[in-house]
């Protein structure tokens, strides 16, 4: 048979030119040694065989190909042509450069263009120590879940760097951030706030992002801790959804996982990528240690000065800048006479920008010249506070903010970092039209969305009421539909916790509120701990999985949880709430956030109490009825009282009857108390049940995890009464179900290789 190189599979095929054969045979052999399956010529090309064919055959059959960047192979006819064909297959392409080249997309523009922001390998000058940095690149590449990119980077932030800012004086910065990041590939920007460090970064990614300095640019919000703003980060060719479908350990939280794997990508970087940290305020240095082993370039911004890396302090702007400033804000044309004022104005402000901003949007709305301004009491009664906090709120004050004003700063203060125009309009799309006014007072940021600068969140927090009193039809509103307004579940976590730390109020909403946003951040982990998203957790029977959780960090937020709802709980008592509907869904929450702890004791004795509480109601709630009863068997087989179980899942069923629920899951209750009977080695009874159990389940029959796990128990009961041939059966339908629906190949293969040869 004629040899066909179409048939032959290759994990990597290397792109060279002849006068670089050495450095191609070096990483090939650290490849080959390693455990891949190479193809490089000429030493893959049989004799007789045409040699132009071969190498579109051996680019066809490989996974990545590896492109050796030098001046040479950027010259060679046949380095480009192979290059050009790589990329119209889709392929992976890993350049990797072995020599000072100057300005390869120059030479190479049209061709590099799919790779143009892709991070290029550099191993120069001396490429024989780095070689270990190949592994890693393949390694990554390999991955289903990278597409025909380089190493994935983060996406560059272009809809996030939009700014109405006016940009006056800080030219200068810019090139030093820019020249002190070449001597230091991590940076702090640190200054007061309100001191114009976003606006710096806005404006240096602008500039920035359309010179060559760095393949890409990206920049992230702080939020909450450094593994959760990584874990957040996009990468180009890099799915969030397909990476977490192939975690198998349950123990691993999606956040911590995202990290992890982003943390690789990011070590592989070269300093041409650029990474910014924005607002990390308040936080412990040691949090950011793991940064200086990333390989991309990064910028901090905080109030704070940093031990661990190279800092650059913001002064404020110069007097003059400070001036231009206002003017500019204050929609006046410049002028001597009124320059002495803005001049004076200027040094009241303390030189501070974000108080020149709103002084000068103030001018603007209120049609004040700046001699006007300067005589007005505002700046006097401003000039008698230290802080900046309270100068701003005195600006509040002074600013004559009507009504609807006060309610959007009081609204927007429960966001740290703001929110977008779809989430405000899902919530109220009359709010829209009630941030217009102090978006043009300068208050207010609008870019993609509206937010408060931290300064004034803080001054808001401190000298206005957040109570669920002033703000009840924005919050009645809100706890209806915050879960589908669009908010990742990090964003959903951080906004929870900063309401509940800033809200005040003792009243039934208040009660809801804490209630809610605990059963969020219960519903939220437990679904992190099947891997899947919170609406196939609700929309399926999770009690169909046995899996425990382990991990300590998903405690940690269980915990949040239980404290929210039994906050709720005291309040609720405090104000002598009567709605025993409400109180019983708040113990039941607590009850199951100790099963997810595996506390199955302290689980049984609060899911019994919210049994009690809403049978004391006189319109009782039986879709929560049947749910606490539901709990309460689950909970009880787990502490091995089978009879309060058996006798739970039958109330249950009962109660679906007697009040006609028809959304109710009678199968899930059978196989429930088939479970029962089972641990009591009662196989007939258990037979009996799962069978029913199997006649009213109404999932999808190809599909159905559920079903999938009442066909093993059955195999395994016939099993274990000798009835071998209805065993193997069974097995063989459980198993039709898992190959649909089990994605990873590795597990599937170790169900098969567990039962396969037990019965067949």
């Amino acid at each position: 048979m004629p040899f066909d190189s179409r048939f032959i599979k290759h994990d990597i095929m290397i792109s060279y030119s002849t006068k670089r054969a050495i450095v191609a045979s070096d990483i090939a052999s650290l490849l080959n040694s390693n455990g891949y399956n190479v193809w490089i010529a000429p030493n893959s090309i049989p004799k007789g065989i045409d040699y132009i064919d071969e190498i579109y055959s051996a680019i066809d059959n490989s996974k990545i190909i590896v492109f050796i960047l030098c001046e040479e192979s950027l010259d060679s006819k046949w380095c480009q042509n192979e290059l050009i064909y790589a990329i119209k297959q889709n392929k992976k392409v890993l350049p990797i450069q072995i020599a000072d080249v100057i300005h390869p997309y120059d030479k190479m523009g049209k061709i590099l263009k799919p790779l143009q922001r892709s991070q290029i390998l550099n191993l120069f000058p001396e490429y024989a120590a780095k070689l270990s940095e190949v592994l890693k690149s393949v390694q990554v590449l390999l991955d289903n879940n990278v597409s025909n990119i380089v190493n994935p980077y983060p996406q560059d932030s272009y809809a996030f760097f939009a700014s109405d800012d006016i940009f006056i004086g800080r030219e200068l910065d810019i090139e030093n951030i820019h020249n002190l990041l070449a001597k230091n590939r991590i940076i702090n920007l640190y200054g007061m706030g309100g001191i114009g460090k976003t606006s710096l970064l806005k404006h240096f990614f602008a500039y920035y992002s359309n010179k060559d300095a760095y393949h890409s640019i990206h920049i992230c919000k702080y939020t909450n801790s450094i593994e959760e703003t990584i874990a957040a980060i996009p990468f180009n060719g890099f799915n969030d959804a397909k990476f977490l479908d192939s975690i198998v350990d349950p123990s691993i939280t999606k956040t911590k996982a995202l990290y992890q794997r982003k943390m690789i990508l990011l070590q592989n970087l070269s300093t041409e990528c650029l990474l910014v940290i924005d607002g990390a305020d308040y936080i412990n240095e040691m949090e950011l240690i793991p940064l200086t082993t990333l390989g991309c370039s990064i910028i901090i911004s905080s109030r704070n000065k940093y031990n661990f890396c190279a800092n650059y302090h913001l002064n404020s702007l110069s007097e003059d800048s400070l001036i231009q400033m206002l003017f500019a804000y204050a929609n006046e044309e410049y002028n001597e006479k009124e320059a002495k004022y803005a001049q004076e104005i200027v040094k009241k402000m303390g030189y501070h920008t974000l108080m020149i901003k709103l002084i000068g949007n103030y001018a603007n709305e209120m049609y004040y010249t700046f001699e006007e301004l300067f005589n007005d009491n505002l700046l006097n009664d401003i000039n008698e506070f230290d802080s900046d906090e309270e100068k701003i709120s005195t600006l509040f004050d002074y600013s004559k903010l009507n009504e609807d004003e006060i309610e959007m700063l009081k609204i927007l203060a429960l966001f740290p970092h703001g929110i977008s125009k779809g989430a405000m309009q899902k919530i109220d799309r009359t709010l829209l039209r009630k941030c217009a006014s102090l978006v043009k007072k300068g208050i207010v940021n609008e870019d993609n969305g509206f937010s408060l600068h931290q300064i004034i969140i803080e001054s808001v927090i401190k000298n206005t009421s957040l109570d669920t009193t002033s703000l009840k039809p924005f919050l009645s509103r809100f706890i209806d539909v915050f879960r589908n307004i669009g908010l990742e579940k990090g964003e959903l976590t951080i906004i929870i916790k900063h309401m509940c730390n800033v809200l005040k109020g003792e009243d039934e909403l208040m009660v809801l509120l804490l209630h809610r946003f605990g059963n969020c951040i219960c519903d939220i982990n437990y679904a992190d701990l099947f891997h899947v998203d919170e609406e196939t957790y609700n929309s399926q029977d999770m009690n169909f999985y046995n899996q425990k959780n382990t991990d300590n960090e998903r405690f940690e937020m269980y915990d949040y949880s239980n404290y929210l709802n039994t906050k709720a709980y005291e309040l609720a008592l405090k104000i002598n709430l009567k709605d025993h509907n409400l109180i019983s869904y708040i113990l039941s929450y607590i009850g199951s956030t100790h099963f997810n702890k595996n506390d199955y004791e302290s689980a049984l004795k609060y899911q019994q109490l919210a049994l009690e509480e809403i049978k004391k109601g006189d319109n009782i709630d039986y879709s929560n009825y049947i749910v606490i009863l539901n709990r309460i068997g689950l909970t009880a087989i787990e502490v091995n009282k089978l009879e309060i179980a058996r006798k739970s899942f039958e109330d249950y069923i009962d109660t679906i009857n007697k009040q006609n629920i028809s959304n109710a899951n009678l199968s899930m209750a059978l196989f429930n108390i088939a479970n029962t009977y089972y641990k009591e080695k009662n196989y007939d009874k258990a037979e009996s049940y799962y069978l029913e159990s199997i006649s009213k389940n109404t999932d999808n029959p190809e599909t159905s995890f559920g079903l999938s796990e009442l066909y093993m128990l059955l195999a395994d009961i016939y099993l274990k009464t000798n009835k071998k041939e209805i065993a193997s059966n069974y097995y063989l339908k459980a198993k039709h179900i898992k190959c649909n629906i089990i994605k990873d190949k590795d597990k599937l293969d170790n169900f098969i290789n567990k039962y396969e040869a037990l019965y067949l």
